[in-house]
This record gives structure tokens, C-alpha cells and sequence, in this order.
């Protein structure tokens, strides 16, 4: 692998671990018995993290599209996290 190849493939590992653990964290945090329960606490904080995500300015020096690209690509990730974290009794 080139060197570009090399430093591409880093930043891609570093990502997927960051989710992956931010999975495991977050999963342990909201856990609950009830699987119910546990659903509705991920769902809040999913709904409190993209409020605050589209509720502020990130990047003061980028245009309005640009900013609001990066606001809903953020929100995506946060649904697409939240959305992998299962109840144990739900795997």
C-alpha cells in the first residue's frame, strides 16, 4: 500500500473502532432490563443528540449549504448508531 493508501486505511480503522466502542458505552449507559425501556431511553438520546446537532452553527465559515450537509450527514450517524445498539434479549 501506498502511504496515502496507509494514512486512508488508519483514519478508516480509527473510525470504525471510535463507533464501535461509542456502541458498546452507549449501549451500557441507557441499558435496562426491560427491553421497552431501553428502546425508549436510546430513542431520547437520539433525539437530544440531533436537536443539538441541527440546533447549532458548526462551521461559521461555510456556506449555508454546506453547513446544513454536515449538520444532516452528523444526524445520520447518530440514527445509524443508535439505530445498531440492541437489547440483549432482542440479538
Amino acid at each position: 500500500m501506498s502511504d496515502e493508501q496507509v494514512t486512508r486505511a488508519n483514519d478508516l480503522a480509527m473510525q470504525i473502532a471510535t463507533a464501535e466502542l461509542l456502541r458498546l458505552v452507549l449501549g451500557e449507559l441507557v441499558f435496562d432490563e426491560d427491553p421497552r425501556k431501553f428502546k425508549h431511553k436510546l430513542s431520547l438520546l437520539e433525539e437530544h443528540a440531533n436537536n443539538s446537532l441541527r440546533s447549532r452553527q458548526h462551521f461559521p465559515s461555510a456556506n449555508a449549504d454546506t453547513e446544513e450537509y454536515i449538520k444532516e450527514a452528523a444526524c445520520g450517524f447518530v440514527t445509524r448508531l443508535i439505530g445498531s445498539i440492541k437489547h440483549a434479549k432482542d440479538q
